[in-house]
Formats: C-alpha cells, sequence, structure tokens
C-alpha cells in the first residue's frame, strides 16, 4: 500500500520540483496508517495569522526575564511582529518576495494529516526560504545576515542555502571565501520541531495541521542531513583539482579578472560539487518513479531529541559522502566538470534526465559505478525514511510546557546575536567578493602579450622580405615635371 500510495503521488504532482518530491515521497513512507487516514483541520492565512499574534502574547506574557527582555527589544510591540519579523526569528530570509509555507502560505485544504506533513517537508524545497538571506549591499557583494552562510556558498542566489540542510564544520583557512562556518541544519530540524510542539498548545481548531506542517518542516532537515551529498562542503577532492586546473586557463583569457569575471577555484569547486548532487538526486526521483520507497521493516525508536538524531544520521551520511560523489565523478561525462556548465535546476518543472550526462551508458565502468551509485542511495533513503519515522513518534508522545516555548525563543535569541556578532566582524574585514583579480596573472599576461608584439615586430624587421618602406616611392619612377613659370 505505501508503494501504491507514493506511486500515486508522483504521477499526481508533476509540477513539484524533483528533490522536494524526493522529501514528499520519504516522509509518505515513514508515517503510520493513522496519519494517513487522519482529516487535517482546513488552514487559511487567517488563521497563521491568528496564531503568529498568539505566539507573541504567549512570549511576552509567560517568558521569564532576560529572555523576555530580548524578545521585546527586536519586536516591541505585536505590530511590530509581522510575518517577516516571524521569519526572522526562526532564522529565515527577510526577503520582502519571500511566501513561506505555515508563515504566509497556508497548508493544504481537504487533506488528511500525512498530506499537511508531506506538504511541510516538500516546501522547504520550493519556497526558498533559506535563499537571499541579506540585509544589504556591501560593495559589490550582499552582505548576509549570518556570514557562516559564506562557508558553504553565496550569500544571494541559487546556491544561498546550502548552510541550513548539513552539520558540517567548514574552518576559515577551508573556507573558499576565508569565512568560517557550522552548518545549521540540526538547529533548524529541532527549530521548527519545538515551533510543532508550540502550535500544539495553541487552543484552536487548525492548531493541529499548523503543528503538523511545521514538524514536516523539520523532517525536511533531518532528511537532508541523512544524505550524503550534504554531508561534506566539497564533496570530493577532485572538483577541487579540476576548478584549480581550469582557474590558470581562465586566467588567462581573463587577464587575471581584468577583462572578464575570474572566480576563485574553490567557488568554481562548489559549483562542480552541485551538478554531481543535483544529477545524483535526479537519478534518485527517476529510480522512485519507477519503484518508491519500501516501508520500514522493524519499528523505530522514538527521537526525544532532535539534534542528537540529526547528528546521528550526518555521521552516517558523511562516511559515505565522498564515495557517492566519485561514483558520480566515475559516472558522468568531462563536462560536468567544466567551468561554467550547469546541470539542470532541480527547481525547475521540466528537469534533464541523468542519462543525459552519463559518459558512455553501455560501459562496463560506467554501469559499475551507476549500480553502487544506486546501492548508497537506497542506503540514504531508508536512513531518511527511518529517522523522519524515528522524528514523527517521537513527537507524538512528546509534552509541550512554558519551558518548551522558552527553551525555543532561547535558542532562536542566542542563533540571532551569534549572527549579528558574526557580520560586525565581517563587514569590518570586508565582505568577500565572488569573483577575484589576480594582479600576477594579469601582469604576467600582459608581459606575455607584450613580448609577443615585440617578437613579431623584432621578427618582420629582421627579414628582409618584410622590411618594406611604405614610405619610400617606387624603384624608377619619374618625378612629373613641374608646372612652367609664369
Amino acid at each position: 500500500m505505501p508503494r501504491l500510495v507514493a506511486l500515486v503521488l508522483f504521477v499526481a504532482l508533476p509540477a513539484l520540483a524533483y528533490e522536494a518530491r524526493l522529501h514528499d515521497a520519504i516522509t509518505r513512507t515513514a508515517l503510520p496508517a493513522s496519519l494517513r487516514e487522519e482529516r487535517a483541520a482546513p488552514v487559511s492565512r487567517a488563521h497563521l495569522d491568528g496564531f503568529r499574534r498568539w505566539f507573541y502574547t504567549e512570549v511576552v506574557t509567560s517568558l521569564p526575564e532576560p529572555a523576555r527582555a530580548r524578545f521585546l527589544a527586536r519586536w516591541p510591540t505585536g505590530q511590530a511582529f509581522t510575518s517577516g519579523a516571524f521569519r526572522e526569528l526562526l532564522g529565515l530570509s527577510g526577503a520582502a518576495r519571500l511566501r513561506v509555507l505555515g508563515i504566509e502560505i497556508p497548508f493544504p485544504s481537504v487533506a488528511t494529516a500525512a498530506d499537511v506533513l508531506a506538504a511541510g517537508a516538500a516546501a522547504v524545497e520550493t519556497d526558498q526560504r533559506h535563499r537571499d538571506a541579506t540585509l544589504s549591499s556591501g560593495g559589490s557583494s550582499p552582505v548576509p545576515r549570518d556570514p557562516a552562510v559564506l562557508a558553504f556558498g553565496p550569500a544571494s542566489g541559487a546556491s544561498s542555502d546550502g548552510w541550513a540542510f548539513t552539520a558540517a564544520v567548514v574552518p576559515a583557512e577551508a573556507s573558499p571565501r576565508g569565512v568560517a562556518g557550522e552548518g545549521q541544519g540540526p538547529a533548524f530540524a529541532s527549530t521548527f520541531q519545538r515551533l510543532a510542539l508550540v502550535a500544539s498548545r495553541w487552543t484552536h481548531p487548525s492548531a493541529r495541521t499548523i503543528a503538523l506542517g511545521y514538524l514536516g518542516n523539520s523532517a525536511h532537515y533531518v532528511q537532508k542531513l541523512a544524505s550524503p551529498l550534504w554531508a561534506t562542503p566539497l564533496g570530493h577532492p577532485e572538483f577541487l583539482e579540476a576548478a584549480t586546473s581550469q582557474y590558470r586557463w581562465r586566467a588567462v583569457l581573463t587577464a587575471g579578472g581584468t577583462i572578464g569575471p575570474l572566480r576563485p577555484p574553490g567557488i568554481s569547486a562548489e559549483a562542480l560539487q552541485r551538478n554531481h548532487r543535483r544529477f545524483t538526486d535526479r537519478r534518485t526521483a527517476e529510480r522512485l518513479d519507477k519503484a518508491p520507497p519500501p516501508p520500514l521493516a522493524t519499528p523505530v525508536e522514538p527521537a526525544t531529541a532532535v539534534v542528537p538524531l540529526a547528528q546521528r544520521v550526518h555521521a552516517e551520511a558523511a562516511a559515505e559522502s565522498e564515495s557517492v560523489y566519485a561514483l558520480a565523478i566515475r559516472a558522468t561525462c568531462d563536462r560536468m566538470r567544466l567551468e561554467g556548465f550547469v546541470f539542470h535546476d532541480p527547481r525547475a518543472e521540466v528537469a534533464s534526465a541523468s542519462n543525459s550526462v552519463l559518459c558512455e551508458s553501455d560501459s562496463v565502468d560506467t554501469i559499475d559505478a551507476l549500480t553502487q551509485l544506486d546501492g548508497l542511495i537506497d542506503r540514504s533513503l531508508v536512513r531518511a525514511t527511518a529517522a523522519t519515522a524515528s522524528l514523527v513518534a517521537g513527537f507524538a508522545g512528546a509534552q509541550c510546557d512554558s519551558g518548551c516555548l522558552a527553551g525555543l525563543i532561547a535558542e532562536r535569541l542566542d542563533a540571532l546575536d551569534a549572527a549579528d556578532q558574526r557580520r560586525e566582524a565581517l563587514l569590518r574585514a570586508g565582505v568577500p567578493q565572488e569573483t577575484t583579480r589576480s594582479t600576477v596573472w594579469t601582469v604576467g599576461v600582459g608581459a606575455a602579450a607584450f613580448g609577443l608584439l615585440f617578437g613579431v615586430w623584432f621578427w618582420a624587421r629582421r627579414t628582409p622580405s618584410l622590411n618594406i618602406d611604405y614610405w619610400a616611392r617606387p624603384t624608377g619612377a619619374e618625378e612629373a615635371p613641374s608646372p612652367p613659370a609664369p
């Protein structure tokens, strides 16, 4: 039955980006039958706004000092606690264009509890809640709310959300932008699980639906952490090696970044890793189209604490990360490792097929690489499904008192204060740029060009057949007679 449900899901929701479809399918497979049968109360935008107002009132009336004062220093009135402020508290992007499921966008109506949980898990991928989390422009580069973003990708754009889905720690010396950072995947899993518990305390008919939606959000981060694709910052040493080799040629062609953009090798390596991550995700989606994940063979232990669960699955995934990328490298053609090549954006409605970038789909080496890769994909799916089931089972038996809300607020205020401090330090040091200028390469290319031109000129001067005086009169030419004097 779970296979049939997931298969119907894949046929019924063609517009979902394929990464979102993975989270939807994994979540549904992990859920017990009771949640697939439970009807969910409808939720409107007015209900979401009402929950936000109730949340604010609970904080200012029940939170002890000094946490209450810290909260009010940022949002002194209920009017100031807008949906954008709610996103800021939760660590999401404050972009004005953003609309987040469960904050501005209602959960599905006429749905089951399983539908709401699955929608919550998929929405983190599609509503772009972690993209463009910036404050203002810092020269030619935007200033991130939390500079830790820069340890895993740019501050803005389609790749600015990588820091939210991993638990990896990147020291400054290993960061492509020279900025240290720690992945916030476990923290976000904890934040939305706590928020789900808080929402379950609200005495409103839609409270249960809202709580389940937030729990689905939490499941998304746990599932990402269970994937080897998000376990390490640069994935595989070959990405950096390829980027470094190509950097030399691009440095020559752009004269060290003078006549065109020149990205540092580490930033280019991030792009090469994204290509292989998207290829592997796409292959996973294609496999699930044919055979959705099977139900869990054994019951799982309920997770009473989310962060240890997230860290455990991340550690297991990290042990497989380099192998997954090595197999993806073996199977795909060389253009996947070329500067500027982009495998199709997984958020697009029509995705590129994974076989479009295979080296030789019928070669023994490619088939062997894909077979091993599929085995690691299946293992990560089982791990993500089991972790999701454990998260949901733990929520079913959890209770939330006033300390639950206090813990959530303290966790988020500490994170915001730490981000503010990192941002001040970043502004003092200067915001790193996505492109670079190399004086050495500029001078070197200029000197080589001058030397080449001088050599051509010198050779032309030393070659009699080329040594022509274009201003001399032709030999034997007669002078025109002077006109007679008047």
